[in-house]
């Protein structure tokens, strides 16, 4: 198997991994039931949904 064809593969089966976490959160699960079920910290599945943060503007007024 070809380097390219393994990290095809990896790619694949991280999409599928969002895809059951999504899946668990829409039916109702914990976010430490969902850590549990696919072996991570639930700090991991906080950090993975969490929301961008805002920049702050640029300041206003001369340089």
């Amino acid at each position: 198997m070809s380097e390219k064809q393994l990290a095809q593969i990896a790619s694949d089966l991280e999409t599928i991994k969002k895809l059951m976490i999504l899946n668990m959160m829409e039916a109702g699960h914990s976010q430490s039931r969902i850590a549990a079920a696919i072996g991570t910290s639930q700090a991991t599945i906080s950090r993975m949904f969490a929301a961008p943060k805002a920049k702050a503007p640029p300041p206003i007024g001369p340089k």
